[in-house]
């Protein structure tokens, strides 16, 4: 059952919005909020998080005389903003009573959840933790001493670093698909000096007019004008080398110029319904399902202005909600969820486009390769209010080659944080149990 929330400032529906799709979306962070209370004593922001998406989530029908009203969020706004002025060093803040960014919003709440526990910080990086890294690949044509034409080239990888999340994407374009396409390309450097670059920082071939590996003589090579950079024809290309579980990709549609005016990009972008993983990353396999996403609501079609957030979430395989604030419309064709992310004017004359949009695993409730066993374990770990509570349960430990053997938790032994697993093959092992890769059948 979806809710609305109550949009209490008037201008608090960018964080409504994060909340929505958040909730909606990343079901692994959900079902830990919601299943069970966070332990004995859940901190206070973990408490309020929790209440907050039982209330949303809840799953009692309504009827006439017990429809389900807004959640009204001001518990949790107020403890967000406790916890903004307690974290003074953090560049994030959500200000109910201020206008602002959604994608924002969702950096912030998922910074907090990282913060309660070391197990909160592994379940979110599962969600939303990718990586990537910049190269630059330079390319030197020779005419070389014995008449052939070599090619040198030199390729210097930069450092892995961490995947922004949601994923920056200029909304220029005519469709999604284009615009990682874009992203993806390699892009010309002017006046990069190779020369100034030590050895060690780059790995360097040269081929032959075959394309074959050759060794490269110093008479192949002018040294007045060989490392020079005019000669270099040099690129710059980003690499994914780790994809998120969820892929969300904030839309860039609007454009600013130095005054502050807006103008839209691009009116339509196509968003399409899944997203090829092999798009983002060449050995990646299978596809991600369009789960929702976050719309700019300029009313009256004034672009100009602020505007307005509302969400639109996939809560069945042709069913959507889009969720304005308190109201929730439910919309049963995809073709009319897919024209509103895309960019339309609807019946009311209000233009409305994407400017996030949120994909995740098919079948969001599968459990069958190893990073869906360590959302399984996680989420089973944050959920249980005491270490001692799984004593007496069976359990599966992974051990090497991807193997799982069985037991049962004999005993937890506070003082060194370890429970004992007495395996089915009469083996006892001790464990503390965060650092290992278990689930309880």
């Amino acid at each position: 059952m979806t809710r609305g929330i109550k949009n209490v400032s008037g201008v608090s529906c960018h964080i409504s919005c994060a909340l929505q799709i958040l909730l909606h979306s990343l079901i692994p962070i959900c079902d830990a909020l919601t299943k069970k209370e966070n332990g004995p004593h859940p901190s206070r922001p973990l408490h309020q998080m929790s209440e907050f998406a039982k209330e949303l989530r809840d799953d009692s029908p309504p009827d006439d005389e017990n429809p389900l009203s807004p959640v009204d969020p001001s518990p949790l706004y107020k403890m967000l903003k406790d916890f903004r002025s307690s974290t003074a060093k953090s560049t994030l803040s959500l200000e109910p009573e201020d206008v602002g960014d959604a994608s924002t919003a969702i950096l912030m709440l998922l910074k907090l959840l990282r913060q309660q526990s070391k197990d909160w910080a592994s379940l979110v990086d599962l969600c939303s933790m990718g990586s990537m890294r910049y190269s630059i690949k330079g390319e030197y044509h020779i005419a070389a001493s014995d008449g052939s034409n070599k090619k040198r080239i030199r390729i210097k990888p930069g450092k892995i670093k961490q995947m922004p999340f949601p994923f920056p994407i200029s909304g220029e374009y005519q469709s999604l698909d284009e615009a990682l396409k874009t992203a993806l390309q390699p892009t010309e450097v002017v006046g990069y000096n190779w020369q100034s670059q030590k050895p060690e920082s780059y790995e360097e071939i040269c081929y032959d007019e075959a394309g074959q590996v050759v060794e490269l003589k110093d008479d192949d090579c002018n040294s007045d004008n060989y490392d020079s950079k005019t000669e270099w024809k040099t690129e710059k290309a980003l690499h994914i080398e780790e994809l998120p579980h969820y892929c969300f990709f904030h839309l860039d549609r609007f454009s600013y110029d130095s005054m502050g005016d807006k103008t839209l990009l691009n009116p339509t972008v196509e968003i399409p319904p899944s997203l090829e993983l092999s798009a983002l990353q060449s050995k990646a396999e299978g596809s991600l399902q369009l789960l929702g996403g976050i719309l700019h609501v300029s009313e009256g079609g004034k672009i100009e202005e602020e505007g307005h957030y509302v969400t639109l979430v996939r809560i069945d395989e042709d069913v959507w909600v889009l969720i304005d604030d308190e109201t929730c419309t439910e919309i049963r064709s995809d073709e009319t969820a897919m024209e509103r992310l895309k960019g339309t004017t609807d019946d009311s004359g209000n233009f409305v486009c994407a400017t996030l949009v949120a994909f995740g695993p098919l079948d969001q409730k599968a459990n069958t390769n190893h990073r869906d066993r360590m959302f399984h374990r996680i989420v089973g770990q944050i959920q249980s209010q005491t270490p001692e509570e799984v004593v007496g349960k069976r359990i599966l430990v992974k051990w090497a080659k991807e193997k799982f053997y069985a037991g049962i938790v004999k005993g937890y032994h506070a003082a060194t944080g370890k429970h004992s697993i007495l395996y089915d093959d009469g083996d006892v092992k001790q464990y503390v149990l965060s650092q290992k890769i278990a689930e309880f059948p």
